[in-house]
């Protein structure tokens, strides 16, 4: 067989032309095997690779190596000859055409092979070259092109399969409609939807007109669909060659009732919220004259004007109503700016001023309260004077709720400071840092819920706190399009960070040095001036 490798010199890489092909030549003798090589070598325009298996056995071994484009079969093989080599080779290779060589006056054997498979016959005594040539190149043609049309059959199928499969088990309804409306097909979400089987609704008209719209709602009005509502969708295709429409529809019933329910919600919470503010606004209005009735009252008797009280213990008991009306008028009038504020009714009244000499009042007033604690309470402003067009009240409040805040949760002999400074970019900010009980990192989200506490690791002595300072402080910062922060490790203390718009801002803006740097100074301020 050293001829028949040598003469062909083989090559491993698929041919593109079709005279280019791979042969197994499946024949007891070798004999022929070489002459059958060398009429390729004489005959045959191309590069070929033709292998010899002398046996049936040979010629699996070689199928499970390389794949040929044809086999040719010698029906006389040793061992496993005759018509059963046929469907044998095809079981190993279905796929491969086999042509069948068959002796001068055996042609009806040969014949026979084709009803079992083989794809032609030829006469293996009188073969000339040109006509082994020649059927090779046809078959290894037509085999491929019939490989072809069946990949392309078997992947139009398995398209269509896809595609149907998308249709009946699509959870949406889908009807598919002709011109004049009438139902042409359906998938079995359709009959669930329609509450029809297909073979009643096949022929009926679909009783909405499609021809113009896109998408749009209907109510179902049928007895036992009333109160039903379907989406529809419409898209224009073609049926049989005629114009048509596809139509999907869904039932959206729930989803109406819910955008029904949240809008009557939606407006029941408006309307309790306008009841809200009314009724703040007049409980203000029906408690403020007389509570502001009793402060002035308690205050003439605290200062004795009318002569001195009698029996003394009763000046203590004047001063605790002069402190729980203070306290519930304060109360008051948080309420009604947190009701106003969440309407959008709390309206900015701005006026130029300065933010350094506000700081600074503050920490005044709040020097009594820090004084009973034993507090160091400073504060600083870099530069001296840091002017705002902001409304001054809300402001002001914004400053004593977190001033408060941080003397109360300060133990004694504390430290509290506070900073306003204004960056390169004029931003104006308010920085209160205290060295109080600080606020667990998992609970500071909820720090600006209104009437909310947050649960801090010592109980303050008092608990008059109503938890709306710091969603008041929140409502105003935000009004004036600030930001508010806070920073704080339990037990070591809490920083709150106000930065206000450089929009706000009237003088230039002026650098600062490090919020570090800051905060130092007050603590130092702090530390030096006690008060």
């Amino acid at each position: 067989m050293s001829i028949l490798r040598d003469a062909l010199r083989s090559t491993e890489t698929d041919l593109a032309s079709p005279l280019s092909f791979r042969v197994l030549l499946v024949d007891g003798s070798p004999g022929y095997a070489e002459r059958l090589a060398e009429a390729f070598i004489r005959h045959a325009d191309g590069l070929h690779r033709i292998d010899h298996a002398l046996d049936l056995g040979s010629a699996f071994a070689k199928l499970r190596e390389s794949r040929p484009d044809v086999i040719l079969l010698d029906l006389d093989l040793p061992k496993c000859g005759g018509l059963d080599a046929v469907p044998a080779l095809l079981q190993q290779a279905p796929d491969i055409p086999v042509i069948v060589l068959g002796r001068l006056g055996d042609e009806d054997r040969a014949w026979r092979a084709t009803g079992l498979g083989a794809e032609a016959m030829l006469p293996r005594d009188r073969l000339t070259p040109e006509l082994l040539i020649h059927s090779i190149s046809h078959t290894v043609e037509r085999h491929r092109r019939h490989h072809s049309l069946a990949s392309h059959a078997q992947e139009l199928e398995r398209t269509r399969n896809r595609f149907l499969s998308l249709v009946v088990d699509n959870a949406d309804a889908i009807v598919a409609l002709d011109r004049a409306g009438i139902i042409r097909f359906v998938n079995p979400a359709a009959e669930r939807l329609l509450r029809s089987s297909a073979s009643e609704l096949l022929g009926q008209m679909f009783g909405v007109p499609v021809e113009s719209i896109e998408t749009t709602e209907i109510e179902l009005r049928h007895k036992k669909d009333r109160g039903r509502i379907l989406e529809i969708r419409v898209m224009r295709t073609l049926w049989d060659g005629e114009r048509a429409f596809i139509v999907t529809m869904r039932d959206i019933t729930e989803r109406k009732r819910n955008e029904i329910a949240l809008r009557i919600a939606k407006q029941t919470a408006e309307q309790a919220n306008a009841m809200k503010t009314q009724f703040l606004a007049n409980m203000s209005h029906e408690l403020r004259t007389p509570l502001n009735c009793i402060i002035g009252f308690s205050e003439l008797m605290l200062a004795e004007i009318g002569g001195p009280i009698q029996p003394p213990r009763y000046q203590g008991y004047m001063a605790d109503i002069h402190k729980g009306a203070t306290h519930l008028l304060t109360l008051i009038n948080d309420l009604l700016d947190l009701a106003k504020a969440e309407s959008g009714k709390l309206d900015l009244i701005t006026t130029p001023f300065d933010l350094a000499t506000l700081a600074h009042s503050v920490v005044d007033l709040m020097t009594g309260q820090a004084d009973q604690k034993k507090l160091r309470i400073a504060a600083t402003a870099r530069p001296k004077s840091l002017w705002l067009d902001a409304d001054e009240r809300m402001v002001k409040q914004v400053l004593l709720n977190l001033v408060s805040n941080a003397v109360k949760f300060t133990p004694d002999g504390g430290n509290v400071s506070v900073g306003v400074d204004r960056n390169r970019h004029g931003e104006t900010r308010i920085v209160v840092e205290d060295t109080g009980i600080g606020i667990a990192s998992e609970q500071i989200p909820r720090a600006f819920a209104a009437f909310v506490q947050i649960e801090n690791a010592y109980k303050r002595a008092d608990n008059t706190g109503t938890g709306l300072g710091l969603a008041l402080t929140k409502k105003f910062v935000e009004l004036h399009q600030g930001k508010i922060r806070i920073d704080s490790d339990h037990n070591r203390g809490t920083t709150v960070t106000v930065t206000f718009p450089a929009a706000l801002t009237i003088a230039p803006a002026i650098d600062v040095e490090a919020d570090a740097a800051s905060r130092a100074a007050a603590r130092k301020a702090a530390n030096g001036h006690r008060r």
